[in-house]
């Protein structure tokens, strides 16, 4: 275990620390290349739940999503176009633009919100409240251990 708001008090084992590091490393990388949309992590590896079989799971905000297709393009990353359903409400869902590409070893699934679509996270699958979103800065705090895990104390 590692200084209070560390990647090991979110619930990661010793184990997967190594990994979870790894994919830190894989998001600094992200970050690099595509700073110009906002990305937030989601998911598992937020959560602390997170797998070496896992993806990187993001939210981008752009214009357009053929702008992050075109972005990717440019950087001569190879990815895959895809769709996200996604719940907007209890019994609605929306359709959103998602790619699919490669950050070192690492899959990257993001999906693409509208640039307004930051102010709000959509309700998470299984509890319906908004989904927990953390800035790369927020990320590469938590696995140094200098940054608080502030969105839901009762992890720490």
């Amino acid at each position: 275990a590692g200084p209070p708001g560390s990647v090991a008090r979110i619930r990661v084992g010793d184990a997967e620390i190594e990994s979870v590091s790894a994919e830190g490393q894989s998001i600094s990388e992200i970050r690099a290349t595509r700073a110009e949309f906002e990305p937030r992590l989601v998911g598992p590896l937020l959560s602390g739940t997170a797998t070496a079989h896992n993806d990187i799971t993001l939210h981008l905000f752009a214009d357009t999503p053929e702008s992050v297709a075109i972005r990717l393009i440019d950087r001569g990353i190879r990815h895959e176009v895809a769709e996200r359903r996604l719940r907007v409400s209890r019994d609605e869902f929306e359709a959103y633009p998602a790619v699919r590409f490669n950050a070192g070893d690492h899959e990257v699934d993001a999906t693409i919100f509208p640039r307004d679509g930051i102010r709000q996270a959509p309700p998470g699958p299984v509890d319906g409240r908004p989904m927990r979103r953390a800035t790369v800065e927020e990320v590469e705090g938590l696995l140094e251990g200098t940054l608080p895990f502030r969105q839901d104390p009762s992890i720490l």
